[in-house]
Order: structure tokens, then C-alpha cells, then sequence
């Protein structure tokens, strides 16, 4: 029987976000402010060997052990009690030899870590500037999320994002390798950082690449040679393609980005699949004021690949709440949701990879679409206030994406 509360996460994996904060996993995003009171960043704690010490982990730990339900991890237990399947649920199975002996009374709770599983989110050096974007993830958002939010970026803000740039922390990093089994990279812009390549060069000198399967999210604006020359070394590799629309939508969003040059790179890649050791390539798109409209038309165009998933996973966007979904005139979006839903239903049959991992995305936008049909358009001001200003900076125009909002600006 399935434990409903323990997640080896706790146990065997590393999570440093953009600003290198020790964290439980991804999920726990949702309660990142508390969690960077409660926590230390790399460049603050050195060691990698004391992560178990930090009093957040060994409070989750503590609950897990006695099969209570810690508020930190409230994303995946309340993913579950709808019946979608879990990060939880997914590196339980994953991560399976860790989770048994966990479930049968051999976890403890001052375990160092294992470091099976090292997610890295590297800072915020990137090539673009996507609308939809925090500055944790680009750089060049900074001046742009300064006006329209009134934030203060602080020295402090700078210098953690920098990170990865750390050799002491890739030197520790590497003394841990023998346990590896998966790495995640993700940005900013991953395959634009020199350190990874140069870490994933020790991991092969080291004779440990075989072991490790690889995972990015990735712009694909660029396709290093280096990746030709690497990632043939390693068990697998798996790419997230992160890419919202085509043609001018997408580079309407994802600016300064050209789509022939993404367009070429797509190609390139499924052309070259096996040659580059790809396990799986997967398009995710967040979902947006912006694109909503344009997921058919995306979806026609990944049909002509023959190893490229046909179906991108469809993320909601949840930050920011100003070019979310539902700030498009009621109006103007019931035509256009319409045909997303035929999509969706026909996404929700479709024989394609991990597709039980990507229901769980095709179910949640059914249902958010659902919702949408009671609701009436909310705070389109602060809505056309991001427009206007990237429009303004940018020379763009939304009428070119959605001309029908002529009549509201």
C-alpha cells in the first residue's frame, strides 16, 4: 500500500532555486518567501553535507516520519485529493529503492542526503525577455518589472543570482556524484551556462556519466555544439521545450527570440534525435492572456515531427495574475476558448509519451476553462498596463495578436 504522505525528495534530492536557496523541491514555491527566512543560500552555507540540518527539512522530515502532512508540500497533497498524479507520486515511483526503504521504517530523520536527484535552477542569465517572466528568471526584466511593479532589486538580489558561478560549490558538488541518477537544469537559460558543461565534462572524466540521466528547460534559441559532444556520454537525456505560440505570437512573447531560428533548432533536434541521446522532447507552454488562442495552431505544428511530442504540456499561468486568462473581455475569448477545448479533449485520447503525466495539465486547463465560462473579465487595467509598457519598449503591437482589443485600449 502506498504511503500518502512520505516523499523521498526529502531524503536523496538537491533543490537550489534561482537565488541558490536551499529548498525542498520546486513544488514548494508557493511558500518561497517563509522558506527563505527559514533557509540559507549556497554561497551562504558552503558545505552540501549539512542540508539535512536545516530546521525546515528536518520539521518536513519529522511530519512525513509521523504520517502528517507538512504545509510546505500542500501542492502536491492537494494535487492528489483531486486525483491528479503528484511530484509526490511521480519520484516516489522514480526513486522507488529510496521510497521502499523509507515506507519500511528505515528513513531517519538526520539522514544526510543521498543526492540522487540534483535540481539546479541557475540563476537568472537568459537570451530573452519573456513578457510573462519573473526577474528571477531573466536578467534583462529587471528595469521593466522595476516600473511595472515598483520593486527594488538589492546587491543582495544580484549577487545570489550569480550563484552558479561558484567553483567551490561545483568541486563539493562532484564529491557527491557517485550517487547521482538525475540532474535537472534550468535558468534562466541552461544551455547558455559554461559551468554545467564543465561539470558534465568531470562527470564523464569521473566514469559516472552512464549512470545519470539528464533533464533541461530550455528556450532552444540555441543548440550548443558542446551538446553533440556530451550528452552522447550520459544515460539519457530529456528536454522541456519551453515555447508558447509560433510565429509572431510566440515572438511577441518570448522577445528578443526569433521563431525561424526556434523553428530550425525544432527541426534540427528531431532530426538528430538518437544522435544527441534524447529520451524524450516535450514542448510546455503557459498559458496566458496572450496565446490562448494560439495552442491550436502550435499543436498543428508539432504534428509534423516525428520524435518531438505532438502535444505540449500546458502549464497555467499563475504569476503574474495580470496576464492571466480571464483579463481578456469575455467577449473576445468564448470563440477562441472554444476551439482550445476541442484541443484539449482530443489532447486528453491521444497516444503520445508520458501521458498520464500530462493529463494531469489537460484536466487542470478543463477545468480552469470551465470556471472561466462564470466569470466576467477581471482588472483588465493592470492588464493593458504590461501591455502597453512592453508594447511601448518593444515597438509591438497586441492588435497584431489580438485585434479585437482595439475597442478596450
Amino acid at each position: 500500500m502506498k504511503n500518502k504522505v512520505i516523499c523521498t525528495l526529502l531524503w536523496n534530492h538537491l533543490y537550489l532555486n534561482n537565488e541558490g536557496y536551499f529548498l525542498p523541491c520546486c513544488n514548494s514555491n508557493e511558500k518561497i518567501e517563509e522558506l527563505k527566512k527559514r533557509s540559507t543560500t549556497i554561497l551562504e552555507n558552503k558545505s552540501l553535507d549539512n542540508i539535512h540540518t536545516l530546521d525546515f527539512i528536518k520539521e518536513i522530515r519529522t511530519d512525513m516520519l509521523n504520517g502528517k502532512k507538512n504545509i510546505f508540500c500542500n501542492q502536491c497533497y492537494e494535487a492528489e485529493e483531486k486525483g491528479i498524479l503528484s511530484y509526490r507520486e511521480i519520484n516516489n515511483d522514480l526513486f522507488s529503492d529510496t521510497y521502499k526503504e523509507l515506507i519500511s521504517g528505515l528513513g531517519d530523520l538526520n539522514d544526510k542526503l543521498k543526492f540522487e536527484y540534483v535540481d539546479l535552477r541557475l540563476g537568472n542569465t537568459c537570451n530573452l525577455s519573456c513578457r510573462m517572466c519573473p526577474a528571477e528568471s531573466s536578467s534583462n526584466l529587471i528595469k521593466d518589472l522595476e516600473v511595472l511593479e515598483g520593486r527594488t532589486f538589492t546587491s543582495d538580489f544580484f549577487k545570489n543570482t550569480n550563484w552558479y558561478k561558484e567553483e567551490n560549490f561545483w568541486n563539493n558538488l562532484l564529491t557527491h556524484s557517485d550517487s547521482f541518477k538525475k540532474i535537472y537544469l534550468a535558468g534562466g537559460e541552461p544551455l547558455l551556462i559554461n559551468e554545467t558543461w564543465d561539470f558534465l565534462l568531470k562527470l564523464i572524466e569521473k566514469g559516472v556519466s552512464k549512470n545519470i540521466t539528464l533533464y533541461y528547460s530550455t528556450n532552444l534559441t540555441i543548440l550548443p555544439k558542446k551538446a553533440y559532444e556530451i550528452w552522447p556520454h550520459f544515460k539519457k537525456v530529456n528536454l522541456s521545450l519551453s515555447i508558447d505560440a509560433t510565429e509572431e505570437t510566440y515572438e511577441y512573447i518570448r522577445f528578443p527570440a526569433k521563431w525561424s531560428k526556434v523553428d530550425l533548432n525544432l527541426k534540427e533536434l528531431d532530426k538528430k534525435f538518437h544522435e544527441l541521446n534524447i529520451e524524450s522532447a516535450v514542448v510546455y507552454t503557459t498559458i496566458q492572456a496572450y496565446n490562448y488562442a494560439s495552442i491550436p495552431k502550435l499543436v498543428a505544428y508539432l504534428s509534423e515531427f516525428s520524435f518531438i511530442d505532438h502535444y505540449p504540456i500546458l502549464n497555467i499561468l499563475r504569476s503574474p495574475d495580470s496576464l492571466a486568462i480571464d483579463k481578456i473581455p469575455k467577449e473576445i475569448r468564448h470563440r477562441e476558448v472554444r476551439e482550445l477545448k476541442k484541443v484539449l479533449f482530443k489532447a486528453s485520447t491521444a497516444d503520445y509519451k508520458s501521458k498520464k503525466w500530462k493529463l494531469n495539465f489537460v484536466n487542470e486547463l478543463i477545468s480552469y476553462i470551465e470556471e472561466l465560462k462564470s466569470e466576467s473579465t477581471s482588472n483588465i487595467e493592470d492588464f493593458k498596463k504590461y501591455t502597453v509598457h512592453f508594447d511601448k519598449s518593444r515597438k509591438q503591437s497586441i492588435f497584431n495578436i489580438i485585434p479585437e482589443l482595439k475597442n478596450y485600449f
